[in-house]
């Protein structure tokens, strides 16, 4: 049987009452600091009503109120970015995390979060039909190198789509420095997520960011990884990253999850994952090295249930058991999910055991 699931809205008169009632240690990083100090007037039977179950939302509040670890879930569609914060602590119920939204005045707080039931949303929004795909080696950038890969995606996409609507024969050959570092300044001034560096600029950690300035810097890593050819002082895209700017003409969906651990209220580890469906194969890149200061990314083509194996084990806290760890974190090629609710559909099953959503539909 499935652990019961918590949703509540807590005002910020609410939140103040809770943290003095726990007497609750509320640290500098957590979503509950900015209510530490609200002392107002609440309704004491509202509050009671919604703390019915005394002991989970304890451990629930105490998890928020001094955080281990912070997860940033963010998934991008037509719609825009949609971006949820988890936390979760190796004290208090180890293998679960506690959703946390803004709402309204107050916050929002759900749980229990397993790391599946977050993979599970990027799972429905990134699974589509299988492609065979040109094989491509994984190549490693730094910050500069994808800064510098997006814009010559763009580039392409953009002498593509001329190419489209001029009727011309062929798209542009090569490209320049002036026309890739134009290009990309127009995804950096904008927050059109089809564009790859206004999708990356919006994706990749705050530690470890693309930027324009960082543009021309990144081309030597290119050619390195034979993303570009050099010929007369011009750049030219190889056939495969052609053929990734065509597939990556509308890139969502699109994901990016972020694990980050603290000790005493610090950060003592980082670790981000995006991933970018596009239209073709399901791309993964994978940062390492943040905290050293040296970031570097490995790009890579992946199948969907290697994808959904790297988020779960990037969210679990390391220093939990392997037999603390629920099942369910296992991840098995051709589990279905409700589109619903998110959660996974056993075989067999005419409706959602969550929410009730008919299978068929």
């Amino acid at each position: 049987m499935e652990d019961k699931q918590y949703s509540e809205y807590f005002s910020p008169a609410e939140l103040g009452a809770t943290i003095r009632q726990l007497k609750l240690y509320v640290s500098p990083r957590s979503p509950l600091a900015q209510f530490r100090d609200v002392d107002e007037k609440t309704d004491k039977k509202s509050l009671d009503q919604k703390l019915a179950d005394k002991a989970a939302w304890t451990k629930s509040m105490q998890v928020l109120a001094s955080p281990l670890q912070i997860v940033t879930a963010a998934v991008a569609g037509p719609g825009g970015m949609l971006t949820s914060l988890y936390y979760g602590s190796e004290k208090e119920d180890p293998g679960n995390l506690v959703g946390c939204w803004p709402d309204k005045k107050g916050i929002r707080i759900s749980f229990k979060w397993t790391p599946w039931r977050i993979v599970t949303i990027a799972g429905m929004a990134l699974s589509k039909p299988k492609y065979d795909p040109v094989p491509i080696e994984p190549f490693t950038l730094t910050p500069a190198g994808l800064t510098a890969f997006a814009a010559v995606i763009d580039a392409v996409k953009q002498s593509q789509l001329s190419m489209m609507a001029t009727r011309q024969a062929e798209s542009q050959e090569s490209f320049d420095a002036e026309s890739i570092v134009n290009q990309a300044s127009v995804g950096f001034a904008h927050s059109d997520l089809r564009w790859i560096v206004t999708l990356l600029r919006d994706f990749t950690p705050s530690a470890a960011p693309i930027r324009l300035e960082d543009l021309e810097t990144g081309f030597d890593e290119l050619i390195k990884a034979g993303v570009i050819e050099v010929k007369e002082k011009a750049w030219i895209p190889t056939g495969w990253v052609r053929q990734i700017a065509h597939q990556w003409r509308t890139p969502l969906p699109a994901a990016a999850h972020e694990s980050v651990i603290l000790k005493n209220d610090e950060v003592n580890s980082i670790q981000h994952i995006v991933a970018i469906q596009g239209e073709g194969p399901l791309w993964l890149m994978e940062y390492e090295g943040i905290m050293e200061g040296s970031p570097q990314i490995k790009c890579r083509i992946v199948e969907h249930p290697e994808y959904l194996q790297s988020i779960v084990k990037m969210l679990q806290v390391s220093d939990i058991p392997s037999s603390e760890i629920p099942r369910e974190t296992e991840i098995t090629p051709g589990l279905k999910f409700c589109t619903q609710c998110g959660s996974t559909l056993e075989q067999g099953n005419e409706f959602c055991t969550d929410c009730g959503k008919p299978v068929s539909e």
